[in-house]
Parts: structure tokens; sequence; C-alpha cells
């Protein structure tokens, strides 16, 4: 059954990079010159299945088209509707140097195939752009995820990094996701990560010590370019027991690469004692990470679990 993702989810990712002193010189808003779109990997406009959370991004700008930074989240309102039910949020945060406020979308019904109509009010005022999310079924869904990043791991030559997991009533996983990338500017000197999957034993001793379920190369990649987090998407086709535990780990065959400039980011997700928002206290209690054999209890990676779309259909 997919899992339900109660109302549409809005935050606000990026924080005010350049303030103008005063906001107001650059005029008023002009509703036709602001804009609102939703962002793809690519970085233009695109149609999600269902489940899958979706980016947007809201521009404001005055009549001679120049930005209008330093406007309050909470002076922006996105009206959504959805199976005639209309929800009102305000978003966090101000208005960067280009007059640009970023969003997260998630679909409230992940049962049926449906449209979401999105609006975005701003200072009073309802911007001429108003975009229809259809949302279509998908050949997956996402069984098990943590998306939430505050830092990442450096992934290179002997070392490996981890994460245990319990799937949820599946059968079978079709796909990984993590998010890594390799170090900007990097040669080629490091090679490209393999994805280990194990039943989980009680302890990464036990688990280690018998023969991977499945070893998993050439994963695919894929990137968003206003965030520069890039996917690495692994083709698991693993058949799984409900309810279990398990564990993948990365790591870098031919153990090339270094710590200083040949190596891969693996994003997670450390919540310590008084951690702030969004990683506190716990994003994913299910498991931890392991850092070249280390538990870490405080940490998460940044990962999804894919299924088959009919095993999350309503019997």
């Amino acid at each position: 059954m997919f899992r339900t993702i109660t109302g549409l989810l809005l935050c606000s990712f990026v924080c005010c990079l350049g303030m103008i002193s005063n906001p107001a010189e650059s005029g008023e808003m002009d509703t036709d010159k602001s804009t609102f779109i939703l962002i793809s990997r690519s970085g233009e406009d695109k149609r999600p299945v269902m489940g899958e959370r979706l980016e947007g991004k809201i521009t404001l700008k005055d009549a001679a088209g120049k930005p209008i930074a330093g406007i309050k989240g909470a002076d922006i309102e996105v009206i959504s509707i959805e199976d005639g039910k209309t929800t009102t949020m305000t978003l966090s945060g101000k208005t960067n140097a280009n007059g640009e406020i970023f969003a997260a979308f998630s679909p409230g019904n992940t049962q049926t195939e449906h449209s979401v109509n999105i609006a975005v009010k701003a200072s009073g005022k309802v911007l001429s752009t108003v975009r229809e999310i259809k949302y279509y079924r998908a050949a997956q869904f996402i069984d098990q995820s943590q998306p939430l990043r505050s830092g990442a791991a450096r992934l290179w030559g002997s070392g490996t990094i981890g994460q245990s997991f319990k799937v949820g009533k599946i059968s079978h996983i079709s796909r990984i996701n993590i998010m890594s990338v390799k170090n900007e500017g990097a040669s080629q000197t490091v090679g490209t990560p393999v994805m280990k999957l194990y039943a989980w034993k009680g302890d990464l001793k036990s688990t280690l010590a018998a023969d991977p379920l499945k070893v998993l190369k050439n994963p695919q990649t894929y990137s968003n370019p206003y965030y520069k987090r890039n996917i690495m998407s692994f083709n698991a086709d693993l058949p799984v027991s409900p309810g279990e535990f398990y564990y993948f780990e990365l790591s870098i065959p031919d153990k090339s690469g270094d710590k200083e400039k040949n190596y891969y980011y693996v994003w997670n997700c450390w919540h310590p004692e008084g951690s702030f928002f969004p990683c506190a206290p716990d994003p994913y209690p299910d498991g931890m990470a392991f850092i070249s054999g280390s538990a870490q209890p405080k940490m998460d990676l940044v990962f999804y679990i894919f299924a088959p779309s009919a095993q999350g259909e309503s019997k």
C-alpha cells in the first residue's frame, strides 16, 4: 500500500543570499513579471509520478523586471486545491538577492491519478502563474526513505559507508537511491562506487560475515541544477521479506582515490543532542549509518528504497 503523505508539504530551502538594504526601492511586485515554476532534474517543468517529491521556485519581480529581495516567506501564501480541499500555507525565510524562494511539494493523495492546482499569493497579490500538477501512477513507489540532509561523509580508498533499514510490507526492492556526487574538480583516479546488499543479522560484524545478497554496479546518476545535489541510483531487483531488516554498503572496488581531492560525497543527516531541525531527534529510527565499520547511531544517510507499484495498491 502506498505510504500516504498527509497534506501538501511545503518548506523553504533557501535562506536570503543577499539583502537589498531597502527592498521597496525595487518597486512593487508585478504579478505578470513574477513567476512560479516546478523544477525537474533538468531544471524544467515536469509531471511527477505519485509519491514523488517535487520542488518549486517562486521569483518575485517588479514592473521593470528587477528582482525583489527580502520579502518574508510569511507574506507569501501557497494555495493548493487537491481532491476538492483547499490548503493555504506560508513559507519560511525570505526571497534571496534574485527574488527567489523555494518550496517542496508532495501529494496528499497517493492512491489515485489526480491533479493539484497551485497558486501563489505574495504581499496580497496573486501571481498570474497558476500550476496544475498532474500525478500519474508510478512504475515504482518509495517504501522507505530518509530525505533530510545536514552534511556529507567522504568515500574513497578502502573506506565504506553503509545504512541499515527496515522494509515495510513489500516483497521486492526494485531500486535504491542515495545522494552522492564526486568531489568537484576530482580527476578520474577515484573509481565508481558499488553497493552491496545484505540481510541484517543484528550487528555489522555478523551481517558482513555472510555473503551479500547482491552486488550492484554501474549506478545511474542525475542531478538537480538548483541545489547541486546528485542522485546515484542502483537497480536492485531483490526479493525481500516484509518487515525484515537489511543493510547496504558503498565502497570503491579498486580502492582508488584519496581524502584530499579524489573522493565522493555521500550526504547524510546527523542528529546529535540539541541538534537543529530537521535532523533532530532521529529522522530514521529503523536504522543507522556506518562509516568504515563504525556505527553512527546519531546519523542516517539520505536514501530511498523503491518497490514495484503493484505492491502498493490496495487489495
